[in-house]
């Protein structure tokens, strides 16, 4: 065997690193939907009132209302209540 092929890694780290990085990428995207909701959702109004006067710039009302309804259905916040201790949400 020549030293070349001694020093060239594995293929399962290649695929190590792809799983570390498509799991991290995962993270970021659940915290910042989190991050998203908490932060232009207000339980005092209604869906059809946040997406109308909370929506972020850059976001389709239609998305938005879509968005809303997701997160606001039971079994989702179910999720959301079993995993307190996963959710970091951005403040005000």
């Amino acid at each position: 065997m020549s030293e070349d092929a001694a020093k060239k890694p594995p293929d399962d780290t290649k695929e190590s690193k792809k799983k570390v990085i498509l799991s991290t990428l995962g993270k970021i995207w659940r915290d910042t939907r989190g991050n998203l909701f908490h932060r232009f959702y207000d339980d005092s109004k209604s869906i059809a009132e946040n997406v109308q006067h909370r929506c972020p710039k850059g976001i389709d009302e239609d998305d938005s209302q879509a968005f809303l309804e997701y997160r606001l259905e039971e079994d989702t916040l179910v999720i959301s209540i079993k995993q307190p201790d996963e959710q970091h949400y951005i403040e005000n």
